[in-house]
């Protein structure tokens, strides 16, 4: 249970850094005894991409002068273990 409670902490600790610093993330992150749940989605009209490029957070080739290259991003979250909905 201890390390659910870590990674329930950690998380919520981290979308709620990133949504702070570049905006745009909306999450909801559940506990069971078990595991935990994260359901996040990232508004790309809203998040400050200049910024994540800026403080090293997401590589410069995931944007273009249109915004964030939906590939690009797909290969970041999916390297961080997320399941990316189409």
């Amino acid at each position: 249970m201890d390390v659910i409670n870590y990674l329930y902490e950690s998380k919520n600790l981290e979308y709620y850094d990133l949504n702070d610093k570049y905006s745009g993330y909306d999450y909801n992150i559940k506990k069971t005894d078990n595991d935990i749940n994260l359901d996040i989605n990232v508004d790309v009209s809203q998040v400050n991409l200049s910024k994540m490029v800026l403080d090293g957070y997401i590589d410069e080739n995931y944007v273009n002068s249109k915004g964030l290259k939906l590939g690009g991003i797909k290969y970041f979250y999916r390297e961080k273990g997320a399941i990316c909905k189409d």
